[in-house]
């Protein structure tokens, strides 16, 4: 039997945020493809590559502390402090 995608989102498969970002990034990267394909098609909005990249970090972040009830944490700390949370206990 394969790992489905609601084992590893609403598991407490990982242990660490390191873990959990880089399981999450996959998923956001992947659906922010899509989105930014969608606004092309459908919109003839062509997408800028940095606008994306930020969009991928910003949703990430949001999604994980959505997720694991992580309000002790602002965006910037995940930006800039990334190194200092990384290991912290889910």
């Amino acid at each position: 039997m394969g790992l489905s995608f609601n084992y590893f989102w609403f598991s407490n498969f990982f242990h660490n945020l390191e873990e959990i970002f880089w399981n999450t990034t996959l998923y956001t990267v992947l659906w922010s493809i899509w989105k930014a394909r969608n606004d092309l098609v459908f919109k003839n909005s062509i997408p800028n590559t940095d606008d994306v990249v930020n969009l991928i970090k910003l949703r990430v972040t949001i999604w994980v502390k959505g997720r694991y009830n992580l309000a002790a944490y602002f965006v910037e700390d995940f930006r800039s402090h990334l190194e200092g949370i990384r290991k912290h206990k889910i």
